[in-house]
């Protein structure tokens, strides 16, 4: 799934936000890495990365002449590099954290996570579990379907207390939450592992300060 975010109403956070929609006139005009590619380079310059200067001109090469997913890949993870460089809280299980805690990325694994895609765990879900990414009819294909019916809602009855018996789905998909964290970090360790080989593509390894 595309990043979800959770913002505070407050002058910075405006700040952030308008710096971000500004960045479509600041990106490479070759490149077609906007949205989730393109916050990346937006985190760093308006955190600023005077420390990391040299690493951060590499990824910004990079992203200059970046077209397709694959390249645009390279980029990303060339700036988790440096993003990773600038936490400043390494130890923390849940966040990465930026400008005194301002800024907080959640971490994949972290038990803090609000939303995943639900095809990480082949639709199956446990308490911990928020809101589901990718619930469609398409995305199901031939698979067992979790609801039994199709939910059909009106006023009255999501006002009532029994809002909750409108989803009658299949109890087989709940699952304990081990199983489920088992299948999600299966994917984030692939993740990490194509991660890796972008990192080593991007030769930011070797850039010093």
């Amino acid at each position: 799934m595309a990043g979800s975010y959770i913002v505070r109403n407050t002058l910075y956070t405006r700040s952030f936000l308008r710096f971000f929609a500004d960045y479509e006139y600041r990106m490479p005009k070759n490149s077609d890495g906007r949205d989730n590619v393109a916050l990346q380079a937006v985190f760093i310059d308006f955190l600023g990365s005077v420390e990391h200067r040299n690493k951060y001109l590499q990824c910004m090469k990079i992203y200059n002449y970046a077209s397709g997913f694959n390249q645009n890949m390279v980029f990303v993870s060339c700036m988790r590099y440096i993003l990773n460089l600038m936490d400043e809280t390494p130890n923390d299980i849940n966040y990465h954290t930026y400008e005194g805690g301002k800024m907080k990325i959640l971490k994949k694994l972290s038990k803090k996570r609000w939303a995943r895609d639900s095809w990480l765990s082949e639709w199956k879900f446990c308490k911990d579990d928020l809101f589901h990414h990718a619930w469609k009819q398409e995305e199901f294909g031939n698979q067992k379907i979790v609801f039994k019916g199709r939910f059909l809602a009106n006023n009255k009855k999501c006002k009532s207390s029994d809002f909750m018996k409108l989803w009658d789905y299949d109890k087989s998909f709940i699952k304990n939450c081990e199983e489920i964290d088992h299948d999600i970090k299966s994917y984030v360790n692939y993740a990490h592992d194509e991660h890796m080989k972008a990192l080593l593509e991007s030769n930011i390894t070797k850039i010093e300060e």
